[in-house]
């Protein structure tokens, strides 16, 4: 009997598929810079322009996403943590569907404490993204725009290894 449990549970582990999903790493932030943005009041913008000198942290999120909430909140105690001069960190709200109201909710309900912008799905795919919309994403740069790390899913502990290891 404990030797067919084992085989099931086995079996389980093998069929369920793992939550965090293995993310590449995308092009520098050289390479990102120019990539077409929106602030929340309509003005065009690009992610050059809202980055200054040093390690960058960027998140693509969505009102639908409820791991983002989380993420966006763990975010916002990593700016108090950081301040702008030592660490840039950026939100990309990327909606399917126009959803000002669920937008202005999740803003409402994470009160994110750094940069917030717009994008669209070229931008999200420009950063190595699939098709499909896949969140919440979440890219680490170090001070020179090289990629470091990159997660597919929230996991606060690994996040904030990889941030403590590209600022100085």
């Amino acid at each position: 009997m404990l030797q067919r449990r084992t085989f099931l549970i086995a079996g389980l582990a093998v069929a369920t598929p793992a939550y965090a999903t293995t993310v590449p790493l995308p092009p520098s932030l050289d390479d990102l810079s120019s990539l077409p943005l929106q602030t929340f009041t309509g003005e065009a913008t690009t992610l050059g322009r809202n980055l200054r000198p040093g390690p960058s942290v960027i998140s693509f999120w969505a009102s639908w996403c409820a791991p983002c909430v989380e993420e966006a909140m763990h975010l916002s105690t990593i700016r108090h943590r950081y301040d702008e001069a030592r660490l840039n960190i950026i939100g990309l709200n990327v909606e399917l569907v126009a959803n000002d109201e669920g937008v202005r909710r999740f803003l409402d309900q994470t009160r994110p404490t750094y940069t917030q912008l717009r994008a669209d799905v070229a931008t999200y795919q420009a950063f190595g993204g699939e098709a499909q919309l896949n969140l919440p994403r979440l890219f680490i740069f170090d001070a020179t725009g090289r990629p470091t790390a990159a997660f597919g899913a929230f996991d606060a502990p690994s996040v904030n290894r990889a941030i403590s290891n590209v600022v100085s």
